[in-house]
């Protein structure tokens, strides 16, 4: 959505440079100008109406899980994913490493989605379930 906004910003300065070339009689400047303006709406025309989120929801579940299980020493390692619909449920498996890559045990969290898909509701890691509040 930045983008979009950063294209239409261009877009308009260049349309008002088009007009104030011009007015000062600089025709092949204005030319100019028109054509990166119409580079610019064609570029709007291109870009979605609303972009979806980059990552699936497996992604940002596990990427969400090993930023909650972060430990010092301790690597955690995705072994299987699984997701459920209806309400989206991603189940994720660890398998947690020391520093000598020795296997340790091994950890469960799941991430439950809101409907819209765009934001975890609760989480459950090691059987310990919390809710995740957004203002």
């Amino acid at each position: 959505m930045a983008v979009a906004v950063y294209i239409a910003a261009i877009g308009a300065v260049m349309l008002a440079g088009a007009v104030w070339s011009f007015r000062r009689g600089r025709l092949v400047r204005s030319a100019a100008c028109l054509l990166m303006a119409a580079v610019c709406v064609y570029a709007l025309m291109l870009a979605p109406a609303r972009s979806e989120p980059a990552l699936t929801l497996i992604a940002r579940c596990e990427f969400f899980l090993q930023t909650m299980m972060y430990r010092r020493g301790l690597i955690y390692r995705p072994t299987k994913a699984t997701e459920r619909a209806d309400p989206p449920v991603v189940t994720v498996e660890f398998e947690t490493r020391n520093r000598a890559h020795a296997p340790g045990r091994s950890v469960i969290g799941t991430c439950e989605f809101a409907q819209d898909h765009r934001h975890i509701s609760f989480i459950t890691l090691d059987g310990l379930r919390a809710q995740i509040v957004y203002d």
